[in-house]
């Protein structure tokens, strides 16, 4: 899959776990899911290296308003930094 490459077998496995766990949920958990799954992606394609403490950070959000941030920060993010600011 596109969004795997440059991912470590760990990031890869976390990445499925995250899309199979979204398809149990609310339609608005379902989105923010594929939110934090897709800002996870981005991250991971940039190269950027996603921490647990990054990880658990991405997973225990639930503001629609943070995570559309986190995202358009992880586009041109140089670090985890700069998103998380």
């Amino acid at each position: 899959m596109a969004e795997e490459q440059g991912a470590s077998d760990g990031e890869r496995v976390m990445l499925k776990k995250l899309m199979a766990l979204s398809k149990s949920l609310t339609w608005k958990e379902g989105f923010q899911e594929g939110v934090r799954v897709s800002l996870i992606g981005v991250i991971i394609a940039r190269g950027l290296e996603l921490s647990p403490e990054a990880t658990a950070k991405i997973r225990e959000c639930r503001d629609d308003t943070t995570l559309g941030t986190w995202i358009g920060r992880a586009v041109d993010a140089k670090s985890l930094n700069e998103i998380f600011r």
